[in-house]
């Protein structure tokens, strides 16, 4: 009766929807719908992430689809000339090579769904050189090799590459650095969650920029926001979701 009556409150027409009353476990209720059918897209309310995803990876109502779950962010930023996907910023932890072609190969897919032919993927460590001792650029390194190869397909990886050069045409030109995704990148890869969290904080809070997150690898696209993210953020989320859902 909550949500009816929440409508009643606010004067509005009760919807021709299925409202299902879930007082307690209403994450793994959510799920367990989703698992069966009937819905398309899982959407986290005002829950903790980590019971959110513990019941996604359930084994027996769980709505796992690949190995990895990664998050991805789209920024609209009033500051730079496109939207651009952030990945990953809230679930992989310290991904590894695999992990992060995973992540890189969500994100691709993302933007795949939604038009994208060949997202530019700047894969991003703090300088644009491999040096042995920072794993990250290995990593980068190894990444643009594999697509370069063809083993990482629809797009244009480059790395290692630090973020005023993906970020600023300009830059990239006094420090000689070229390459079609430097100044214009679609997918910024972080090298580890703390270094992507720190950065879509920032981005949100000081660029005063327009975002929407959601959660790749699972059976169901799935709204991941902040729970003090704005109305217009989950919204757009919610929009993008149901793009991606309608590809698969």
């Amino acid at each position: 009766m909550f949500v009816r009556n929440k409508f009643v409150q606010k004067r509005v027409a009760f919807p021709e929807y299925e409202i299902i009353e879930a007082a307690y476990n209403p994450v793994d209720i959510a799920v367990k719908i989703v698992h069966d059918g009937r819905a398309d897209i899982l959407m986290k309310g005002n829950v903790q992430t980590g019971a959110l995803i513990k019941s996604v990876l359930n084994k027996d109502y769980g709505i796992m689809k690949g190995k990895l779950l990664s998050h991805v962010l789209f920024v609209e930023s009033p500051v730079f000339h496109k939207v651009f996907l952030v990945t990953d910023s809230a679930i992989v932890t310290n991904p590894d090579l695999l992990h992060k072609k995973a992540i890189l190969e969500s994100a691709v897919y993302a933007l795949n769904s939604i038009g994208y032919k060949k997202p530019k993927v700047a894969v991003l460590t703090a300088v644009e050189n491999v040096n042995p001792k920072m794993q990250e650029t290995v990593d980068a390194a190894e990444l643009k090799r594999l697509n370069d190869l063809g083993e990482i397909k629809n797009c244009i990886v480059e790395g290692p590459i630090s973020t005023d050069l993906a970020l600023d045409k300009e830059a990239s030109k006094i420090k000689g650095f070229s390459s079609p995704v430097a100044g214009d990148p679609d997918i910024l890869l972080m090298p580890n969650l703390v270094a992507g969290n720190i950065a879509v904080k920032i981005i949100r809070l000081l660029g005063q920029s327009t975002v929407a997150g959601l959660v790749l690898g699972a059976k169901a696209p799935i709204v991941l926001t902040s729970r003090s993210t704005s109305a217009k953020s989950k919204f757009l989320s919610i929009a993008l979701s149901v793009a991606i859902a309608n590809k698969e």
